[in-house]
């Protein structure tokens, strides 16, 4: 995944080891001390066997459903407040729902915004967060989802070539 990051952001070097797909954060901090978008992707084989979401046709999910989940143990978290869903759209291309709410951590109130992404690939997990002790997300976010493109990983041989 790809995305135009804000003017004055750092866009930080993700590697194969990293838990994240993307990052990029207003002053080139990993953590969520600062307003940043960051996204995660769960590869269909872990889909698979860890969520009850896949369609019947091949790499598809029901993105509502999972929504729907995280909605049920999200209400039940009395440190999340202003829970939103927000509407259908595509991101890059592909289907996605979102959800924005403010969680409350260490007495510091900070905004969310939250996308499944359903690909061929696995679901995308996009969160943009304010920096702790904002409840709105910064205006140099407005409009990132729109620059978001996918870039496939090379094929990689399943057995070894002689």
């Amino acid at each position: 995944m790809r995305a135009k990051a804000p003017e004055g952001w750092t866009e930080l070097p993700v590697d194969d080891t990293a838990p994240l797909d993307y990052l990029a954060s207003r002053d080139g901090t990993t953590g969520f001390s600062t307003a940043s978008i960051r996204a995660w992707r769960f590869a269909p084989e872990i889909i698979a066997n860890r969520r009850n979401i896949t369609l019947d046709e091949p790499d598809s999910y029901d993105l509502d459903l999972l929504i729907g989940n995280w909605l049920h143990g999200m209400l039940a978290d009395s440190r999340v407040s202003s829970f939103s869903l927000l509407p259908a759209r595509t991101i890059g291309g592909a289907p996605a729902r979102g959800y924005t709410y403010i969680r409350v951590s260490d007495g510091l109130p900070t905004r969310y915004e939250a996308w499944e992404v359903g690909r061929r690939d696995g679901l995308w997990d996009i969160t943009l967060n304010s920096a702790p002790g904002e409840t709105e997300l910064p205006p140099e976010l407005d409009g990132i989802l729109d620059t978001i493109t996918w870039t496939d990983a090379p094929n990689t041989p399943t057995t070894p070539s002689t």
